[in-house]
């Protein structure tokens, strides 16, 4: 099957991830450590062991400001297309 670049649909890009977010106001040292140990965990054979064949490819280890940034990125693209759809939230 064709990808939609190949069928003349240009820059058209879907990823789909998970991450793991603390609530509002959680202290700085948290959310470091809870970063360190998620990405330890995901790091390790087992975990690539038992992700990999559910077809999961892990990204590499990203800062919270980084992910908040993804998060930030993905809510610029997606908001204006899900409103433009006529989609609605409960």
């Amino acid at each position: 099957m064709p990808t939609l670049d190949e069928q003349g649909v240009k820059g058209y890009e879907v990823n789909t991830w998970f991450g793991f977010i603390a609530p509002a106001r959680t202290r700085p040292e948290i959310v470091a450590r809870l970063n360190t140990e998620l990405n330890r965990i995901f790091a390790s054979a087992e975990a690539k062991e038992k992700l990999g064949p559910q077809g999961f490819d892990l990204a590499p280890p990203m800062a919270p400001a980084a992910f908040a940034k993804l998060i930030a990125d993905d809510l610029a693209v997606w908001v204006p297309i899900v409103k433009a759809s006529g989609a609605a939230t409960n």
